[in-house]
Formats: structure tokens, sequence, C-alpha cells
């Protein structure tokens, strides 16, 4: 049997809402390994097509490329319940593109990479 044993080393605040966890891992053979992970909020993205089938985008600036780039709504959530992602949602929306949703539907969730190293 293999036994892997992590401790936390230290949890620090970044840019809010972001949390950096510093773990030592401890493998069976007594080597250890550290790594910073990124623990970011739950999220929900758009992906808003309108009546006549156009995908709506929205062109922003990011800072990290210093390129402007196309992107869909979305945004953080604080209540993870089908309610309050279904209500985060339609803020998004109506705060980044000035539209109401006609009808939401989830198509995918899925996790993104955490890992910092």
């Amino acid at each position: 049997m293999h036994l892997l044993i992590i401790v936390v080393v230290q949890k620090e605040r970044m840019w809010p809402p972001n949390v950096i966890v510093q773990y030592q891992l401890h493998t069976p053979d007594e080597e250890e390994i550290v790594r910073d992970i990124v623990e970011r909020p739950k999220s929900v993205l758009l992906f808003p097509v309108s009546q006549k089938g156009t995908v709506l985008l929205i062109e922003e600036y990011d800072l990290g490329s210093e390129t402007w780039q196309l992107t869909i709504p979305g945004g953080k959530v604080t209540d993870s319940t089908p309610e309050g992602i279904r209500k985060q949602a339609e803020v998004e929306l109506r705060e980044e593109i000035g539209y109401r949703p006609g009808r939401l539907a989830k198509t995918l969730g899925f996790l993104q990479s955490s890992g910092v190293y």
C-alpha cells in the first residue's frame, strides 16, 4: 500500500476571491514535493445565441496577454444551487451584453486546472 501524506503549509489570499494554498506532499519514499495551488471560486460561463442564431461575444482588453480578445460572458457564483447559478447567469448577461435570456440550458461542466507549481 502506498501512503501519500499531504500537509497544508500556508494559505494566502491573493487577488480576491482567489486563494493560493501551498501543499507539502510526502511520498512513500520520503520525497517532499511542494505545490502552490490556486483555489478559484465557482463560476458561470455563458454562450449566448440570439434569436437569429448569432453568437454574442464580448471584446475586452486582457492585461495578461496585452491583447484585445473575444470572450464569453460569465462571472463568479456565490450561490451554487441550481437556482443561484441561474440567477447569476441572468445577472452576467444583463451586465456584460445587455440582454435577458429567453431560455437557459446547461450544456457542460468542467474543471479548470488550478496548479501554479
